[in-house]
């Protein structure tokens, strides 16, 4: 796998147009605004979408009928010749009841499409936000690695260890083999979210430079049926109830009418004549009943399954604000990236000094290593969540509050 994403790095390299040397999660925003592939194909699917109406407006083609027949009485060559010319008359509604159900299918498309498309920029960015913390979880871990590296050479260097020495040096390996791990682990994630962010923003070579974001409060959201996932149950209902009308429009035979000709020639004689040709559908076995009998039951569970689902988004809702508020409080009382950076560049001077045993190296970079991946653990359940309450609520400040 990891061969596969090194080979797609080769060929976005290749093609990319610049190096992507954005400097902050605005800068990628503002660059996926201007257009990323994905965004062309959304456009493409709205394009498809309004050829709904287009489509339904069509007009049944005329119908031609012509025959032509051949044969003899008594000696005499007989020629007849009939045509046929039939226009179709949808009665029932049929063409305006066809037409309002597709405006409801382009108006479903058409929102699905819309939060599809803030879907995949929320998505990007908290991609394009982890791989800014992997920057830092990867460097921490590269330093930790090196510091117990640096140690293990020193102590394998000496002819004898005190028993807090061998002691020392076996689970300075054992932390040194478990961060390697980790850093492969991290390695290939980040490496993921290079080719996914080349990709996105057609550029290459990325480069991730982690910075402090200030999440503000949220007030209390309330779902709108006009707005985000909820507009989207309200139109699949509307979809329904169309496709039942269309249904009941089926059950109206449609009518056939024009004119006829008929034009015989036996011998010397000609004989022409004409009139009118009607032709419908008997409504002897059915009026549709089965379809209409489907489109309402469809209708029934459209409907069920939106006050289901509308009911289960409030309470999502109710809880995704209270995990952004309750993992906004929790990033507020613990210390600040800056403060931690501070401290643990003093406490490696020491190390580097010797005058620090090697239990409390051992366990000051651990307490980093583990107190960065807790920090980022808590800003994603943040994005997380303000990714999942956008797509319900489709309040477009969110973004413009946040990912500046």
């Amino acid at each position: 796998m990891r061969i596969w994403i090194l080979l797609l790095l080769g060929v976005l390299s290749a093609q990319g147009k610049e190096d992507c040397h954005f400097s902050g999660i605005e800068e990628f925003k503002r660059q996926l605004l201007l257009g990323s592939p994905i965004e062309e194909e959304i456009s493409a699917q709205y394009e498809s979408a309004s050829s709904f109406v287009e489509k339904a407006k069509q007009r049944p083609n005329p119908n031609a009928e012509f025959e032509y027949q051949r044969g003899d009485q008594f000696g005499l060559e007989v020629n007849t010749y009939n045509l046929k010319l039939l226009h179709t008359l949808e009665l029932g509604s049929k063409r305006e009841k066809r037409i309002r159900e597709s405006m409801a299918k382009e108006e479903l498309t058409k929102s699905k499409l819309s939060l599809s498309q803030a879907e995949f920029y929320l998505s990007a960015l908290i991609d394009y936000r982890r791989a800014q913390q992997l920057e830092l979880q990867i460097k921490a871990i590269k330093e930790a690695s090196a510091t117990y590296e640096n140690i293990i050479n020193k102590l394998s260097k000496r002819k004898r260890l005190t028993p807090e020495e061998r002691v020392s040096l076996s689970t300075l390996k054992l932390a040194q083999g478990d961060y390697e791990g980790r850093l492969h682990e991290l390695v290939h994630e980040k490496e993921t979210l290079i080719v996914k962010v080349s990709f996105w923003a057609r550029c290459q070579d990325p480069k991730f430079q982690y910075s402090v974001v200030s999440y503000p409060k949220l007030p209390h959201f309330e779902l709108d049926a006009a707005k985000g996932l909820a507009k989207i149950e309200k139109g699949r209902v509307e979809m329904a109830r169309a496709s039942l009308d269309v249904q009941k429009s089926l059950g109206y035979s449609d009518l056939k009418v024009g004119p006829l000709l008929n034009y015989q020639q036996q011998g010397q004689d000609e004989f022409l004549s004409a009139g009118i040709g009607i032709t419908f559908n008997a409504p002897v076995f059915h009026t549709n009943q089965g379809g209409k009998a489907l489109a309402a039951k469809k209708l029934m569970q459209e409907k069920v399954s939106a006050k289901n689902n509308l009911e289960l988004m409030r309470l999502k809702l109710k809880k995704e604000l209270h995990v952004y508020e309750h993992s906004l409080e929790a990033l507020k009382k613990m210390p600040k990236l800056k403060e931690v950076a501070k401290k643990h560049q003093e406490a490696e001077a020491l190390f580097k000094r010797g005058v620090i045993p090697i239990p409390m190296v051992i366990e000051t970079h651990r307490q980093h290593v583990e107190y960065l991946k807790a920090w980022f653990e808590i800003e994603n359940d943040i994005l997380k969540s303000l990714k999942e309450i956008y797509l319900m609520t489709e309040k477009k400040e969110l973004i413009d509050k946040i990912f500046n």
